[in-house]
């Protein structure tokens, strides 16, 4: 792959970061999973990965930078303990009858070979979803 378009795509993932959470209606619920994984796993984008998070209130800048600490040092331990992250992935979404909750359920697989399975409740506002940091 020559350097420009090495250049390409990183801009190219740029300008998907930038847009996936803040445009949700135009985002399927698959991307938005998807992509929300990706920001805090592969990319560590916390920011993108904040707004994408339900924390059952608005958070001042002081919560968002403890928020945001929290998520660097998981990445961090990550980073130490498995080598960091080769892919996130869904398994599976169960969705129930009020169809605006599901819980997606994802599976991480580190650079170490190590796989985990994990489950994140999703919750629909009626134009997008958030990722339900509490139940």
């Amino acid at each position: 792959m020559s350097d420009r378009s090495k250049w390409i795509a990183v801009v190219a993932v740029g300008i998907m970061m930038l847009t996936a959470c803040g445009e949700k209606r135009e985002m399927t619920f698959e991307s938005f999973v998807t992509q929300a994984l990706r920001s805090l796993y592969i990319d560590n984008d916390y920011n993108s990965y904040m707004k994408c998070v339900d924390y059952g209130m608005e958070l001042d800048s002081v919560q968002q930078k403890v928020v945001e600490t929290m998520y660097r040092q998981f990445t961090d331990k990550v980073k130490r303990q498995h080598g960091g992250v080769l892919e996130v992935s869904v398994e599976s979404v169960e969705t129930l009858g009020d169809s605006m909750t599901s819980f997606v359920h994802y599976q991480v697989i580190y650079a170490d070979s190590t796989r985990e399975s994990s489950m994140l409740k999703v919750v629909s506002d009626g134009e997008g979803w958030r990722i339900k940091s509490r139940n």
